[in-house]
C-alpha cells in the first residue's frame, strides 16, 4: 500500500471518528465507541502461549497457521518479514488496533461464494480469538441473495446492535445453508479476519471450497 493510500484510509478512518463524536453530542444521539481496551501485552503473551508448540517463544509455518486471522494478516504482524512471529510483534500490532486505534467500530461487508457464485442464506460468525479476553465481542451476519452479510455486534457502551465489528482477530465460522459448508467452515478453524483500518473500502471475499 502506497503513502498516499495510507493517508486517504486514515483519513476516512478519521471521518468515522468524528462522525462518531458528533453523534455523541447532536440531540441524544448514539454515544462515541471507543476502540476496544484489549492489554495488548497480555494478550501477545497468551498469543504465544496458545499457538507456539515448539517452545521457540515464535510462531511460525504451522504454528501461524493454527491462527487463520493472523496468517490472512501476516504483513501486519511480521514486520521485520523473517517468516516468524514474535510475542513483540504481536503486541505492537495489538496495540494498533485496541487503545492506539483510530475507531472502535467498523462497518463491514463480507461476500460469501463457492466457484465464484453467491451463496445465500449462510451466518457469517466474528468470533474474537480467546487471547484477546473479553474486550472484543463477537459479530454475526446472515447473507442476502447476493452472498453479502453485514455483520452486526452489540454496542460497548450501550447495549444497543450495531452494524459492524470491533477492531480485533477474528476466526470466521460459516455455517448453512449446506450440510458440507458447514462441516467444513462452521467451527471457525478455516477461515479467519483481522478487522482494522485496512477494511475501510475492501472487498472482503470468501470463496469457499465445496464438493
Amino acid at each position: 500500500m502506497n503513502r498516499d493510500v495510507r493517508c486517504l484510509v486514515r483519513m476516512q478512518a478519521f471521518m468515522l471518528t468524528v462522525m462518531g463524536a458528533c453523534l455523541s453530542g447532536c440531540g441524544g444521539g448514539p454515544a462515541r465507541i471507543y476502540p476496544p481496551d484489549i492489554d495488548a501485552a497480555q494478550a501477545a503473551a497468551a498469543a504465544i502461549n496458545e499457538f507456539d508448540t515448539d517452545g521457540d517463544q515464535l510462531l511460525s509455518g504451522e504454528e501461524i497457521r493454527a491462527c487463520p486471522a493472523m496468517l490472512d494478516a501476516l504483513v501486519r504482524y511480521d514486520k521485520d518479514g523473517d517468516q516468524f512471529v514474535s510475542q513483540e510483534e504481536i503486541e505492537r500490532r495489538l496495540g494498533e488496533l485496541s487503545r492506539n486505534g483510530l475507531t472502535g467500530m467498523y462497518s463491514l461487508m463480507i461476500r460469501v461464494q463457492v466457484r465464484g457464485e453467491p451463496v445465500p442464506g449462510a451466518k457469517v460468525e466474528l468470533i474474537p480469538e480467546d487471547f484477546l479476553g473479553s474486550a472484543v465481542k463477537s459479530a454475526s451476519g446472515v447473507t442476502s441473495k447476493r452472498g453479502l452479510a453485514r455483520p452486526t455486534s452489540i454496542s460497548p457502551t450501550d447495549g444497543e446492535p450495531l452494524h459492524g465489528a470491533q477492531p480485533g482477530i477474528y476466526r470466521l465460522a460459516i455455517t448453512g445453508p449446506t450440510d458440507e459448508i458447514t462441516e467444513r467452515y462452521g467451527s471457525g478453524e478455516e477461515l479467519g479476519l483481522e478487522v482494522g483500518e485496512h477494511v475501510l473500502g475492501s472487498n472482503i471475499v470468501f470463496n469457499l471450497e465445496a464438493k
